[in-house]
């Protein structure tokens, strides 16, 4: 079976969340794939210049000005198997709501697996051949997957206080709780922008 590490891509950009969106346009030519992190370099979004584009037009100024208006992050573990994720319930939103997912290894930025590659992989021979041979029925002693698997993440910023979420999954008519535990901050619902 195919693990996300075989589709994943080295070639993008980091881009801190500090730089201000002039200079990040400058960096990211088009076609060209960026992850907007923060100073513990975390991940909170993949943009494509398009989206750096956008939020100019809006008024922000820096990265972290207009993280909560770029499509949402989504993380995925680099041992994870690629037909786990084409089969998830994230994949709706990989193709419909972001630029592809940020890959994983070890909480640090593996690379990206794209909406393009993504859609390459199911139109692939190797996604029809597994899809063929996963039917109703396993096999003898298939209890579940081995090795160890990382599900896929979202990362969400939150409209009202700007805490990053790190969500399963993301049901944007039915918002969970902001995971802020800042005593300072009210408890609240995750807001979208």
């Amino acid at each position: 079976m195919s693990k996300v590490e075989q589709y994943t891509t080295k070639n993008f950009k980091l881009l801190p969340d500090s730089l201000n969106l002039k200079d990040a346009l400058a960096t990211l030519q088009v076609g060209d794939h960026g992850v907007v992190v923060n100073e513990l370099q975390k991940p909170l979004a993949l943009v494509v210049a398009e989206d750096l584009e956008q939020a100019s037009m809006e008024g922000a100024i820096s990265l972290i000005d207009a993280v909560a208006s770029f499509p949402i992050a989504i993380t995925v573990g680099c041992k994870a198997d690629m037909q786990e994720v084409v089969n998830s319930e994230l994949i709706e939103v990989i193709a419909e709501e972001t630029r592809g997912a940020i890959v994983i290894n070890d909480e640090t930025i593996f690379g990206i697996l794209s909406v393009e590659t993504v859609g390459d992989y199911l139109g692939s021979g190797e996604y029809q051949q597994q899809s063929k041979t996963m039917g109703d029925i396993g096999a003898v002693g298939d209890t579940g997957l081995g090795g160890r698997h990382q599900p896929p993440k979202c990362l969400v910023k939150c409209g009202e206080c700007g805490y990053v979420n790190e969500l399963s999954f993301l049901d944007r008519r039915k918002l969970p709780p902001c995971q802020n535990k800042d005593p300072n901050v009210p408890t609240h619902k995750l807001k979208l922008t």
